[in-house]
């Protein structure tokens, strides 16, 4: 089975995420923004950005590294709350 961001890198500014919570809620995102960082980068904007209501989704891109046991770059798809 194919891991479950896969195909994180498709999505696009503007593309719609929606999350069910436990409580049957369901949330509404919209994508603003696709970045890729170095692996041991620490980009301040991935875990500081303080406006609106956000989620930040990350999973492993690039190449492999042996060394390391992982890939060198790191995708980060942000996304907005979209008001209800």
């Amino acid at each position: 089975l194919p891991a479950v961001f896969s195909r994180l890198g498709e999505l696009e500014k503007g593309d719609d995420i929606y999350i069910k919570r436990k409580d049957g809620e369901i949330l509404h995102f919209s994508v603003t923004k696709s970045d890729v960082y170095d692996f041991d980068s620490k980009p301040n904007e991935v875990f500081t950005e303080d406006y609106g209501k956000l989620i930040k989704l990350i999973t492993c891109t690039g190449v492999w590294i042996q060394k390391y046991r992982t890939h060198d770059k790191r995708l980060v798809v942000s996304a907005i709350l979209v008001d209800s």
